[in-house]
Protein backbone atom coordinates (compact mmCIF):
# COMPACT_ATOMS: atom_id res chain seq x y z
CA UNK A 1 0.00 0.00 0.00
CA UNK A 2 1.13 3.08 -1.36
CA UNK A 3 1.46 5.78 1.64
CA UNK A 4 2.74 8.51 -0.20
CA UNK A 5 3.58 9.87 -3.37
CA UNK A 6 6.83 7.62 -3.52
CA UNK A 7 6.98 5.62 -0.42
CA UNK A 8 5.23 2.14 0.55
CA UNK A 9 4.50 0.93 3.79
CA UNK A 10 7.17 -1.87 3.10
CA UNK A 11 9.92 0.86 2.94
CA UNK A 12 9.43 1.49 6.52
CA UNK A 13 8.27 -2.31 8.02
CA UNK A 14 10.77 -5.11 7.74
CA UNK A 15 9.59 -7.78 6.14
CA UNK A 16 8.53 -10.08 9.33
CA UNK A 17 5.76 -7.91 10.49
CA UNK A 18 4.32 -6.60 7.02
CA UNK A 19 3.55 -10.28 6.49
CA UNK A 20 1.88 -10.24 10.40
CA UNK A 21 0.17 -7.45 9.95
CA UNK A 22 0.14 -6.29 6.05
CA UNK A 23 -1.35 -2.96 5.51
CA UNK A 24 -2.31 -2.66 9.02
CA UNK A 25 1.43 -2.29 9.44
CA UNK A 26 0.88 1.61 8.90
CA UNK A 27 -0.05 1.82 12.33
CA UNK A 28 3.36 1.49 13.14
CA UNK A 29 4.81 4.53 10.96
CA UNK A 30 4.90 7.72 12.27
CA UNK A 31 4.29 9.31 8.97
CA UNK A 32 6.56 12.91 10.37
CA UNK A 33 9.65 10.26 8.98
CA UNK A 34 7.51 10.08 6.15
CA UNK A 35 6.94 13.73 5.28
CA UNK A 36 11.16 14.06 5.46
CA UNK A 37 12.12 11.80 3.23
CA UNK A 38 9.34 13.21 0.85
CA UNK A 39 10.68 16.38 1.24
CA UNK A 40 14.33 14.99 0.56
CA UNK A 41 12.75 13.42 -2.86
CA UNK A 42 11.65 16.38 -3.63
CA UNK A 43 13.86 18.95 -3.07
CA UNK A 44 16.92 16.78 -4.59
CA UNK A 45 15.15 15.50 -7.52
CA UNK A 46 16.55 11.71 -6.36
CA UNK A 47 14.95 8.75 -5.34
CA UNK A 48 15.39 8.22 -1.39
CA UNK A 49 15.70 4.18 -0.27
CA UNK A 50 14.68 3.08 2.73
CA UNK A 51 13.87 -0.90 3.19
CA UNK A 52 14.84 -3.13 0.01
CA UNK A 53 13.49 -6.50 0.91
CA UNK A 54 9.96 -6.44 -0.97
CA UNK A 55 11.88 -5.69 -4.10
CA UNK A 56 14.23 -8.75 -3.15
CA UNK A 57 17.29 -6.80 -1.88
CA UNK A 58 18.35 -6.81 1.45
CA UNK A 59 17.92 -4.30 3.51
CA UNK A 60 14.76 -4.74 6.00
CA UNK A 61 15.32 -2.77 9.76
CA UNK A 62 15.90 1.27 8.02
CA UNK A 63 12.76 1.97 9.41
CA UNK A 64 10.64 0.82 12.29
CA UNK A 65 12.66 -2.04 14.26
CA UNK A 66 10.36 -4.12 15.88
CA UNK A 67 11.69 -6.55 18.41
CA UNK A 68 13.00 -9.22 16.36
CA UNK A 69 15.60 -6.13 15.61
CA UNK A 70 16.89 -6.95 19.08
CA UNK A 71 15.78 -9.89 20.50
CA UNK A 72 16.03 -13.80 19.61
CA UNK A 73 14.89 -16.19 21.51
CA UNK A 74 13.90 -14.18 24.24
CA UNK A 75 17.51 -12.70 24.70
CA UNK A 76 19.15 -9.96 24.21
CA UNK A 77 21.08 -10.07 20.58
CA UNK A 78 25.10 -9.71 21.13
CA UNK A 79 25.93 -6.51 20.38
CA UNK A 80 22.66 -4.76 20.41
CA UNK A 81 22.49 -0.93 21.37
CA UNK A 82 19.71 1.28 21.26
CA UNK A 83 16.23 0.06 22.94
CA UNK A 84 15.34 3.39 22.89
CA UNK A 85 16.13 4.18 19.77
CA UNK A 86 13.72 6.76 17.41
CA UNK A 87 13.74 3.49 15.02
CA UNK A 88 12.04 1.35 17.50
CA UNK A 89 8.69 4.19 17.29
CA UNK A 90 9.43 4.36 13.38
CA UNK A 91 10.79 8.45 14.06
CA UNK A 92 14.36 7.43 11.67
CA UNK A 93 15.04 5.73 8.82
CA UNK A 94 17.86 5.44 7.62
CA UNK A 95 18.43 6.18 3.87
CA UNK A 96 20.10 6.09 0.41
CA UNK A 97 19.83 9.01 -1.79
CA UNK A 98 20.38 7.88 -5.37
CA UNK A 99 23.44 9.55 -6.76
CA UNK A 100 24.38 11.57 -3.71
CA UNK A 101 26.99 10.96 -1.42
CA UNK A 102 25.74 10.97 2.62
CA UNK A 103 28.10 14.31 2.81
CA UNK A 104 25.73 15.47 0.29
CA UNK A 105 22.72 14.90 2.54
CA UNK A 106 23.96 16.40 5.35
CA UNK A 107 24.50 19.47 3.82
CA UNK A 108 21.11 19.45 1.80
CA UNK A 109 19.64 19.07 5.33
CA UNK A 110 21.71 21.40 7.56
CA UNK A 111 21.43 23.80 4.62
CA UNK A 112 18.23 24.32 4.08
CA UNK A 113 17.45 23.19 8.20
CA UNK A 114 14.61 25.53 8.39
CA UNK A 115 12.69 23.65 5.80
CA UNK A 116 13.18 19.95 7.31
CA UNK A 117 12.31 21.44 10.74
CA UNK A 118 9.29 22.80 9.95
CA UNK A 119 8.30 19.10 8.03
CA UNK A 120 9.29 17.75 12.09
CA UNK A 121 13.08 17.17 11.86
CA UNK A 122 14.62 17.96 15.56
CA UNK A 123 17.37 16.37 16.25
CA UNK A 124 20.73 14.56 14.36
CA UNK A 125 22.62 11.71 15.48
CA UNK A 126 25.85 10.94 14.70
CA UNK A 127 26.47 7.38 15.84
CA UNK A 128 29.59 7.22 17.61
CA UNK A 129 29.14 11.05 19.15
CA UNK A 130 25.26 11.09 20.12
CA UNK A 131 22.29 12.94 20.22
CA UNK A 132 22.14 16.66 19.18
CA UNK A 133 19.33 19.50 19.16
CA UNK A 134 19.57 21.33 15.69
CA UNK A 135 20.57 23.59 14.55
CA UNK A 136 24.17 23.46 16.49
CA UNK A 137 27.37 23.99 14.96
CA UNK A 138 29.43 21.21 13.38
CA UNK A 139 32.89 20.25 12.43
CA UNK A 140 33.79 18.60 9.56
CA UNK A 141 33.75 15.05 11.06
CA UNK A 142 34.27 11.62 8.91
CA UNK A 143 31.77 12.01 5.98
CA UNK A 144 32.68 7.97 4.61
CA UNK A 145 29.15 6.41 5.96
CA UNK A 146 26.76 5.28 3.08
CA UNK A 147 23.45 6.13 4.58
CA UNK A 148 22.03 8.98 6.68
CA UNK A 149 19.56 8.16 9.02
CA UNK A 150 16.74 11.13 10.10
CA UNK A 151 13.58 12.02 11.24
CA UNK A 152 13.49 12.75 14.84
CA UNK A 153 16.79 12.35 14.65
CA UNK A 154 19.42 11.71 11.39
CA UNK A 155 22.40 9.77 11.71
CA UNK A 156 24.93 12.50 10.61
CA UNK A 157 27.17 11.10 7.70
Amino acid sequence: MKISEHFFIQDYCSKKIYDKWGEKSVWFIDMRVVRIDELLWSRTGKQVIINTWKDGGTLNYRGFRDDSYYYENGNLKQGVVGLLSQHRFCRASDKNVVGLTPEEVYKEIINNFSIYSRAGLTTIEDGRMGAYRLPTSFSRRNFNRKTVTYGNHLQRP
